[in-house]
């Protein structure tokens, strides 16, 4: 019993199994912590104009969502195709990635909304500033996300299109071809020879960049999931209560669910999408938002 159980331990923490580890941890959460920590940020973010400690900590939290996904697909990307490769999944990850919630489309949507979050408490923690406040400076911001956006979507995608071509990047319109791919951030740092970036290099090819990149991934779910609980609490206050409620808050959950829960679960569905126990685990590890958007029933 006792071999058993460590067995199924070892097996949870292997590589492989990251993303179903990551649905539990979720679920923990969700029951033992996760209702004090969206609770501490919902008074943060309707804190009033004086406190600007508490606008910069929401401006910050906004910011950390941005920023996590793409440094853990830059962190755990080597290492990530090189175990699928000795184990021999590049085809069958190729299939996979196909779906729209890998393509940068989807991350730029997601990014482009965290994006204006951000923005907007940024714009409220410089507002105290006359000379911050200026026009040109909430037009340096918006270019500046609209920028960030482009950029961390195309960092993102790029860690699930490793050898498979630019499809993604590849428009046609009205007959004619147009390639978005000409921009990489790997293409660039590989192309400089200075001994910083060959010691960079060199770092985001070892396991420790990789365990990184999955530390970077689970604090961006956890942060997800404070958001959209935040979001919750603004939403149907006593629950769904009839009929007429249920298409459009079951709408507006699946939104939700696309956009603030499979961001950082897709660096792990691209390997195991085609297991049940994955959509076992992701459907546990959402049962608390859903029976609390729904019914108002906490089971923690």
């Amino acid at each position: 019993m006792k071999k058993s159980f460590v067995k199924l331990l070892k097996s949870l923490f292997a590589r492989m199994n990251r993303g179903i580890l990551l649905d539990i941890c979720v679920f923990v959460l969700s029951i033992f912590l996760m209702r004090l920590l969206t609770g501490n940020f919902i008074e943060m973010s309707r804190a009033p104009e004086e406190d600007v400690w508490a606008k910069l900590a929401v401006a910050l939290f906004y910011t950390g969502l941005m920023i996590l996904s793409p440094l853990g697909a830059i962190l755990k990307k080597y290492q990530f195709w090189e175990r699928l490769e000795d184990q021999g999944k590049e085809k069958q990850v190729a299939k996979n990635i196909r779906l729209f919630i890998f393509s940068p489309w989807f991350c730029f949507i997601w990014l482009l909304v965290i994006g204006a979050f951000a923005a907007v408490s940024w714009h409220q923690v410089l507002l105290r500033d006359s000379y911050l406040s200026s026009t040109w400076a909430i037009l340096a911001i918006f270019f500046g996300w609209m920028i960030y956006c482009f950029v961390g979507a195309v960092v993102i995608s790029n860690f699930y299109e490793v050898g498979y071509g630019t499809a993604f990047w590849q428009l046609h319109v009205k007959g004619s071809d147009y390639d978005l791919s000409g921009f990489s951030i790997y293409e660039i740092l590989y192309s400089l020879d200075r001994p910083f970036f060959d010691r960079l290099r060199k770092f985001l090819e070892t396991p420790l960049a990789a365990a990184l990149g999955d530390l970077c991934i689970f604090l961006n779910m956890i942060c997800f999931q404070i958001f959209w609980g935040y979001l919750f609490s603004d939403l149907y206050g006593e629950g769904v209560k009839n009929g007429g409620e249920v298409f459009s808050s079951s709408i507006l959950y699946l939104l939700m669910l696309c956009l603030f829960y499979f961001p950082p679960r897709n660096f792990y569905l691209a390997e195991d999408i085609h297991r049940p126990i994955v959509w076992l685990t992701i459907l546990l590890a959402n049962l608390p938002s859903f029976l609390y958007f729904f019914f108002r029933v906490r089971i923690f």
